[in-house]
């Protein structure tokens, strides 16, 4: 499968985004960010946060499910994902 991103920008210097796969335009992109520094995490503490993403996690497919589960769990530890 071949992923390509396209990226311009506009007169206000905004950028532009095409994304294509296997040559056609994706019409729709959804962006899920485990984010260390969410102000959630830091000041509610783990479980909420965890909630959070265990929801979002519920609307996205099973393979990107599985991921942000596993990295927000790995964040919710140690701040980080583990590479290995």
């Amino acid at each position: 499968m071949l992923v390509e991103c396209v990226i311009a920008y506009d007169g206000d210097g905004g950028p532009r985004e095409v994304l294509f796969v296997d040559g056609v335009e994706v019409a729709k992109v959804v962006r899920y960010e485990i984010d260390p520094d969410d102000p959630m995490l830091r000041y509610t503490g783990t479980d909420p946060w965890l909630d959070r993403q265990n929801a979002i996690a519920a609307t996205a497919s099973p393979a990107a499910a599985d991921l942000i589960r596993t990295w927000a769990a790995q964040t919710a530890e140690s701040l980080a994902v583990d590479d290995d």
